[in-house]
């Protein structure tokens, strides 16, 4: 029976930052969800780092929200949030080609992480009473293209 190898190994991830905040408001606590309430995301790709020794990477991602009352004012933030990620990968046996692993550190390790994310802010908000509040899909191709383009994975000796 054949497979598919893959050229990387995910190891593990740890969601390293939660910071969550409502504001202490009569009617934020009152509040019920609404179909027309917005979402504002800002999503920053971390430097990625290749440790030598250990030969694996590092990548990241943090996700900063705002949640409002159908119009995206201050006076209507109901609640924001940080929320970062970072994974391990590795490539296991002949590494390829230099382009092929920026490629896959630049833009691959964060597509594989930001699932996660997702889901730790999804399940936060919910659990915080603002109901079922799905993060869309991003483009990770077009992010990581505009965001890493001049960076350089960062060595770690």
């Amino acid at each position: 029976m054949g497979g598919v190898e893959s050229t990387f190994q995910f190891i593990h991830y740890k969601i390293d930052i939660i910071e969550f905040h409502i504001k202490p408001d009569l009617n934020v606590v009152q509040y019920f969800p609404n179909p027309q309430d917005r979402i504002s995301y800002t999503i920053n790709l971390r430097v990625p780092m290749y440790y030598v020794q250990q030969k694996q990477y590092l990548s990241g991602v943090e996700v900063i929200f705002r949640l409002f009352h159908k119009e995206e004012k201050p006076e209507n933030e109901l609640c924001s949030g940080r929320f970062g990620i970072m994974g391990v990968f590795a490539i296991p046996g002949e590494a390829p080609e230099q382009s092929v692993i920026d490629k896959m550190v630049k833009t691959h390790f964060p597509s594989l992480l930001l699932p996660y994310l997702r889901a730790a802010i999804t399940s936060t908000l919910a659990h915080a009473g603002f109901g079922s509040v799905v993060m869309p899909l991003i483009n990770m191709y077009a992010l990581s293209d505009e965001a890493l383009k001049n960076l350089q994975i960062q060595r770690i000796e």
